[in-house]
């Protein structure tokens, strides 16, 4: 399982020619949270953004991210998507209304299935407790101000 802040920077390497295509720059997510629709990178030289879809990741290291071919989608802005950089710090409220704290990552896996999400109570209940995952399935609606999760 993989957190979104880890890939956040790392390079892109194409397998086919061995070059740095560019550095992770932001994870993309589907509008309900379920499927990593893929990865934005900034080219290194031309500060052009664009997208690797999941299936195009062969693996997935401490270091890089390695990736079959050189042909990087252009990053077209979607409806249907979400950045995580746009959901960090969101609340996550329950259906009792009490709120559980901020969102700060995604668990994933490969090729594209989010499985959680990592979130803080604040740094004193951090360092009390750690932080929460939820399951991605606790998730009943995703709005601009905050999540609902089940009780």
């Amino acid at each position: 399982m993989y957190k979104g802040k880890d890939s956040l920077g790392l390079a892109v390497i194409s397998k086919q020619t061995s070059k740095i295509l560019g550095k992770v720059t932001d994870i993309i997510c589907s509008a309900n949270l379920d499927r990593l629709e893929g990865l934005l990178v900034t080219d290194k030289n031309s500060n052009e953004v664009k997208q690797c879809l999941p299936s195009q990741i062969s693996s997935l290291g401490r270091d890089a991210i390695l990736v079959e071919e050189d042909n990087l989608l252009t990053y077209t802005d979607m409806e249907e998507v979400v950045l995580l950089s746009k959901l960090r710090g969101i609340h996550l409220v329950d259906g009792d209304g009490n709120e559980i704290g901020e969102l700060v990552d995604i668990l994933f896996e490969l090729p594209c299935q989010i499985c959680g999400l990592e979130v803080s109570e604040g740094f004193i209940g951090d360092l009390l407790s750690g932080r929460q995952t939820i399951s991605k399935d606790a998730v009943k609606k995703i709005g601009e101000d905050c999540i609902l999760v089940d009780s």
